[in-house]
């Protein structure tokens, strides 16, 4: 079944009566990398925030394709389908730029749920900070790959 029926407040009740999930698959892309970073107060905390970045691009080191989700900030995790289709869509965007696109998207998308431990203002700053640099990262390890491929050929 597709990750998608899982992400749920209580994915538990896309279970049925003893059944368990044994195996996730996930796919491996040329000239792709990817990002995961919790954000909490210890490592063995709840998470605060989660980001998940993948990204792929292409031989001429555009970037093709991006996906982002983020956890634990509002009651469910989700990807951010309409970040990523503005990313793509100025793809040519100079770093700053990049972080204004992404800080006006989470602070005008993102309803941060209420939390005891930080300011919802605090919240949204980290949310924005953390998506950037996990895009650096999966950036970062997607043309590392190139590289190594690029190497052995």
């Amino acid at each position: 079944r597709p990750i998608s029926e899982f992400i749920e407040p209580h994915p538990t009740k896309n279970l049925k009566q003893g059944e368990i999930i044994t195996n996730i698959i996930i796919p491996i892309e040329e000239n792709s990398g990817s990002a995961f970073i919790k954000f909490s107060e210890t490592s063995f905390d709840y998470a605060i925030i989660d980001v998940a970045v993948f990204l792929k691009v292409n031989n001429q080191y555009e970037l093709e394709n991006i996906k982002i989700a983020i956890g634990a900030i509002e009651s469910k995790a989700r990807r951010l389908y309409e970040l990523e289709e503005k990313i793509i869509a100025n793809k040519n965007l100079e770093d700053f730029e990049l972080i204004d696109l992404i800080n006006s998207y989470v602070i005008n998308k993102i309803k941060p749920r209420s939390d005891f431990r930080f300011s919802k203002e605090y919240r949204l700053e980290i949310t924005t900070k953390l998506i950037n640099k996990a895009i650096d990262i999966a950036l970062e390890r997607s043309l590392a790959n190139m590289e190594v491929k690029n190497e052995n050929n």
